[in-house]
C-alpha cells in the first residue's frame, strides 16, 4: 500500500540488479526517493502481467528492446495504473505532486548512455488539472481554546496556539538530544543516575549508533524490553519534563533512541512548523532549502532563501555568486559592504519568485533554525544510511534511514495539540496571510510578504468572512461618501432617491475628515497662483507649544487609528506639521522653539496641560 513504509534501497537493488538499482538512486529528484522506491517497488512485486512485463525491461537493461514504441506505451500504462491505485490514499494534490518528479525520473533514465531503459516523455501522461479544495485556516477551525476570542483576533490568536504547541515539541526533542549527547560522552554515571539504568541505555544507544554507521538494522527485539519503560530513562539521568509514554513499543523505543543521536521526524517537523509560522512559505519550498539556507548574514539581520532562488540567481548573473558566510573560528565573517545584500538585487524581476525571507539576528525563529543546526550535525556523517539526500536543510533520523519529513503534520503528532484534524502547512500558511493581510491592510504587501505573484488568489482564496465582511463596509463606506458628494445641496434629487437627509450630512462630513472629498475633487478649481491660498504660521510661544503638543498627539494616535486611516489621515496631517517645525529652523527660531518644547514638556509631565484629541470623529 502507499501509505505502508518505503521500501530501502537495499529492497531495490535485491529486485532489480545492482546496476539498475544504481542508476534509479542517481536520479535527481526535488523531493526524496521515497514515491519514485514505492513504484519500482510495486512494479516488482505486483501480479500485474504488465507491471512484471515492465519489470523485466528495466531489470535487463542490457537486453536490447525490440519494439520501442510497445515498451513506452506500457511504461505509461503501467505508471498511470500506479496512480490511479494510489491516489485515493494521499490528499488530493499528491497525483498532481507526485506524478511529474516520477515522469521526470522515468524521462532521465530512458536516456542513460549505455543502457536499454524504455524511451519515455513526460507529456505521454496528461497532467492532472488543478484540484481547488475550499482553504480552511486555523481560525475557523471549532477549538475551544478560541472560545470568546473576536473574529479579527482568531488567525492570530490560532496561529500562536500552532506555534506555541510547535515550540513546546521542539524543546522535547531538543532535551532528549541533548541527554543523548551528553550519556555518549560520559565515562561514568552522572550523580543522582541509577549506574545499571545508565549503563544499559548508554550500551543501546551507542550499539543503534555502530549499526547506523555500518548501514545494518539498528536494533533487536530482545534489546528493547531492557529499557522500554519511562522509569528506565529517568534512572539514567533524561530531565523529568520530558514527555515520553510510560510503557513503550520497539517503535517507539527506536525513535527515543534515535532522538537521542539527532533530529528525528517529530523535532523536524516541529521546526517546519514553527518556520511556516514565522515566514508563511508554502511545503514544498520549506523541504527545499538547501544545507546553508543563509544568502548573507550579519550583526543584524540575515536573508534566508530556498535553493531555486540562489540557483536562478546565479544563473542570472552567469557565474557563481559568492553569497555564502565564511566562518573563523566562532566568529561570523559578515561580507563586505557592497555585497552584503547582492543576493537581492533584482528580486522581483522572476514571474513567479522562489521564497526569500529577511530575519533579524536577535529572531527567536533564527535562533531555532541554529539549534536544530546542532541537532542534525551529527546526522551529516551517517552517510551508509539509505533516503534523503544530505545537502538539505531538513533532515531526520528515521528506522528506514534518512527522511526530510515529507509527510501531513498530523501524521507525526497522533494524540497531541499538532495533531489536530485541520492543522497543516496549508492552514497555517492561510492564517499567516490572514494576519498580514490584516496587519499591513494593504493587498500588494501581503503579496510580497507571503511571496504570491499577484493578489487575486489572497482576495479568492485567503481573505476569510471577516476580512470580507471589513472589504464589503470599506466600499459601502466610500460609495456613500462619493454619494454624499454628488447629492451636495441637491435636496430634490435626495428626496426622490429616498435618501435620509441625516445621513447625507453625516457622510459629507465624513468625506471630509477621510480625505475623499480632497483627492476626488468633483469641483473643479483654478491652478492660477494667484488663487492659491497658503498656511500662514505666526511664531509665538505658544504657537511653538501648540505645535509641539499636536505633533506629539498625532504621533501617539497612530496605533489607535490604524494602517489605513493613519496613511490617510495622519501621515498628510504630519507632513504640514513637520514642514512648519522645518521652516521654523530655517528661520532661526530654532533656539525659541526649543524652549517652548522645554516648558511644554514640563508642565505635560506634571499634569497641568494634556495633549490635545486629533483626528476624532
Amino acid at each position: 500500500m502507499a501509505r505502508d513504509r518505503a521500501p530501502t534501497w537495499s529492497q531495490i537493488e535485491e529486485a532489480f540488479g545492482r546496476q539498475a538499482c544504481g542508476d534509479i538512486r542517481a536520479l535527481p529528484c526535488k523531493r526524496d526517493h521515497s514515491q519514485l522506491r514505492r513504484f519500482f517497488f510495486w512494479m516488482a512485486t505486483s501480479d500485474l502481467g504488465n507491471a512484471q512485463a515492465a519489470f523485466e525491461m528495466y531489470r535487463s537493461q542490457a537486453k536490447p528492446i525490440i519494439n520501442a514504441r510497445a515498451a513506452t506505451e506500457l511504461v505509461v500504462q503501467v505508471f498511470g495504473y500506479w496512480l490511479d491505485i494510489n491516489e485515493k490514499l494521499y490528499e488530493v494534490s499528491w497525483r498532481r505532486r507526485c506524478q511529474p518528479v516520477i515522469a521526470e525520473a522515468l524521462e532521465k533514465l530512458s536516456t542513460v548512455v549505455g543502457r536499454n531503459y524504455p524511451y519515455f516523455r513526460g507529456n505521454l501522461l496528461k497532467t492532472p488539472p488543478t484540484i481547488i479544495v475550499a482553504p480552511r485556516s486555523l481560525g475557523i477551525l471549532p477549538w475551544p481554546e478560541l472560545a470568546g476570542v473576536e473574529p479579527k483576533s482568531r488567525e492570530r490568536v490560532a496561529l500562536d496556539l500552532v506555534s506555541d504547541a510547535a515550540l513546546e515539541e521542539f524543546r522535547n526533542c531538543e532535551a532528549i538530544f541533548q541527554f543523548g549527547q551528553s550519556i555518549q560522552r560520559q565515562e561514568a554515571p552522572p550523580k543522582g543516575a541509577v549506574r545499571q539504568d545508565w549503563l544499559a541505555v548508554k550500551g543501546l544507544v551507542q550499539s543503534v549508533k555502530r549499526a547506523y554507521s555500518a548501514g545494518k538494522s539498528p536494533l533487536r527485539g530482545h534489546e528493547v524490553s531492557v529499557i522500554n519503560r519511562a522509569s528506565t530513562w529517568f534512572r539514567a539521568g533524561l530531565p523529568e519534563s520530558v514527555v515520553i509514554p510510560p510503557y513503550m513499543e520497539s517503535t517507539a523505543v527506536l525513535a527515543l533512541i534515535n532522538g537521542c543521536l539527532g533530529a528525528t521526524s517529530v523535532a523536524t517537523a516541529s521546526v517546519k512548523t514553527l518556520f511556516c509560522c514565522g515566514t508563511g512559505w508554502n511545503h514544498e519550498q520549506i523541504d527545499d532549502l538547501p544545507l546553508n539556507p543563509y544568502a548573507y548574514r550579519n550583526e543584524e539581520e540575515c536573508g534566508i532563501a530556498e535553493r531555486a532562488f540562489l540557483t536562478r540567481y546565479k544563473n542570472r548573473a552567469g557565474h557563481y555568486v559568492h553569497a555564502y558566510l565564511e566562518k573563523s573560528g566562532d566568529t561570523t565573517v559578515a561580507l563586505r559592504p557592497e555585497h552584503d545584500k547582492l543576493i537581492w538585487t533584482d528580486e522581483m524581476e522572476f514571474d513567479a519568485c522562489p521564497s526569500a525571507s529577511i530575519l533579524k539576528t536577535d529572531s527567536s525563529l533564527l535562533s531555532i533554525l541554529d539549534r536544530y543546526t546542532v541537532m542534525t550535525a551529527p546526522l551529516r556523517y551517517l552517510t551508509k544510511l539509505n533516503g534523503h539526500s544530505l545537502d538539505r536543510f531538513f533532515v531526520s533520523l528515521t528506522p528506514n534511514g534518512l527522511g526530510n519529513t515529507s509527510e501531513s503534520l498530523n501524521s507525526y503528532f497522533k494524540g497531541r495539540f499538532l495533531g489536530r484534524k485541520g492543522i497543516g502547512y496549508r492552514s497555517i500558511r492561510q492564517s499567516y496571510t490572514s494576519v498580514t493581510r490584516r496587519r499591513t491592510g494593504s493587498l500588494t504587501a501581503t503579496k510580497y510578504a507571503t511571496d504570491h505573484t499577484g493578489t487575486a488568489v489572497i482576495l479568492r482564496h485567503y481573505d476569510d468572512e471577516t476580512i470580507r465582511a471589513e472589504l464589503d463596509e470599506a466600499i459601502a463606506f466610500f460609495q456613500n461618501c462619493i454619494q454624499s458628494i454628488i447629492l451636495e445641496n441637491q435636496q430634490k434629487l435626495v428626496f426622490r432617491l429616498k435618501l435620509s437627509v441625516e445621513d447625507a450630512l453625516w457622510f459629507q462630513r465624513l468625506s471630509i475628515v477621510s480625505g475623499i472629498r480632497a483627492a476626488i475633487s468633483i469641483r473643479g478649481q483654478s491652478t492660477d497662483v494667484a488663487n492659491l491660498s497658503y498656511l500662514e504660521f505666526q511664531p509665538s510661544p505658544e504657537n511653538f507649544t501648540t505645535l509641539y503638543l499636536l505633533r506629539r498627539s498625532l504621533i501617539a494616535s497612530r496605533s489607535r487609528l490604524g494602517n489605513n486611516r493613519w496613511r490617510a489621515q495622519g501621515l498628510p496631517q504630519l507632513a504640514i506639521l513637520n514642514a512648519i517645525r522645518t521652516h521654523i529652523s530655517r528661520s532661526g527660531l530654532q533656539a525659541q522653539y526649543a524652549d517652548s518644547v522645554r516648558t511644554a514638556l514640563r508642565s505635560f509631565r506634571s499634569g497641568k496641560i494634556s495633549l490635545p484629541p486629533v483626528l476624532a470623529l
